[in-house]
């Protein structure tokens, strides 16, 4: 079987992630700081945590997914590029 990875999930894993980001650091993390640590441009990052349907990214580059899984992973929480398309996942710091 074939896994397709639906990007209806992405935005919003996406911002939970900064999310958890700014609680386990108990300072504001925001998606622009994600852009500039990935050396991507702020607008890519807003593309990919968008809801909003005419500018949201359809297909992500995987270099990006997999640089954002790497961030996060290696600023203690657990997860995988899977993670990233799933409804709720449950993403456990370190």
């Amino acid at each position: 079987m074939n896994k397709i990875y639906d990007t209806a999930h992405l935005s919003a894993n996406l911002k939970k992630l900064i999310e958890l980001k700014s609680n386990k650091d108990n300072k504001k993390f925001t998606a622009s700081q994600l852009a500039a640590i990935l050396n991507v441009q702020r607008s890519q990052i807003a593309r990919l945590t968008t809801q909003n349907e005419d500018i949201k990214v359809e297909n992500p580059k995987l270099s990006t997914l997999f640089d954002i899984v790497t961030f996060f992973c290696n600023e203690g929480i657990n997860l995988s590029l899977d993670d990233l398309f799933i409804k709720n996942p449950n993403f456990s710091k370190t």
